[in-house]
């Protein structure tokens, strides 16, 4: 077993201790709904193959720039390229959703949260076997132990959460439905917007990776308290509506 794969096994494995462990918590300790940490997990490899670079590329061909984004890039390209990831997968980790069984379980406010974290979080660990798979082709990386891969790994692990934070605030914003279908995914869109912002800087050599890093550890942090503000205050300031499980009943 090469090292990254030993990394992902350990991403994996502190992703539903903790992470799945929290989910338990927040659900009333039923763990027969820890299914959802399953259900998302090929999305990533869905929205990275079959959707972001079909869209970069085209893009890139239209307007003639290329994918590799570097200082020189017009700053207008690279606001393209940071908008694209919070666009398309905020929209498509809220997708199982659209399965009856999973709606049925958005009876409120308080299971929109734990629903939408346990979904962000798996598509988080999909997306660390796509990065990981990606890393493992590189032939540089090849024969590394895996303590090289202890950045990566702590990164995925701490991503999982990021992701399941901002499809928490996603799914919230589907259970109260109307416009606040629209506020929740623009403020998940924002939320990841945010978090992508110093990785590009990284990629145009304009912020050290150390920053990025303690940037990230401060992202976690805010996404820690989000998330419990988001749990206390759900059944103080928003109603109990669930969502429909009869899709008649939309019209």
């Amino acid at each position: 077993m090469s090292g990254i794969d030993t990394m992902l096994l350990v991403v994996y494995a502190a992703g539903i201790i903790v992470w799945g462990g929290l989910i338990f918590f927040l659900n009333g300790q039923r763990p027969r709904l820890l299914w959802l940490l399953l259900i998302s997990l090929p999305l990533s490899l869905v929205v990275n193959l079959l959707i972001k670079r079909p869209v970069i590329i085209s893009l890139s061909n239209l307007i003639g720039q290329s994918v590799y984004v570097s200082s020189k890039s017009p700053w207008w390209w690279l606001l393209i390229l940071l908008l694209i990831s919070p666009i398309f997968e905020e929209a498509i980790k809220v997708l199982p959703l659209a399965l009856p069984w999973v709606r049925r379980l958005v009876t409120n406010a308080h299971a929109a949260i734990w629903v939408g974290l346990a979904l962000g979080v798996s598509f988080g660990m999909g997306e660390a076997a796509y990065i990981a798979y990606s890393i493992e082709m590189t032939p540089q990386y090849t024969g590394l132990s895996a303590a090289a891969f202890a950045g990566f790994g702590l990164e995925r692990w701490i991503t999982c959460l990021l992701h399941g934070v901002m499809t928490a605030v996603f799914v919230l914003g589907i259970q109260q439905r109307g416009w606040r279908i629209l506020t929740g995914y623009l403020s998940a869109a924002f939320i990841h917007t945010f978090i992508n912002f110093p990785a590009l800087l990284v990629q145009i050599e304009v912020l050290p990776v150390a920053w990025a890093e303690l940037i990230l550890l401060f992202d976690f942090l805010l996404a820690i308290g989000l998330l419990f503000w988001l749990w206390r205050t759900a059944r103080e300031r928003l109603p109990e509506i669930s969502l429909p499980t009869d899709p008649q009943s939309v019209a």
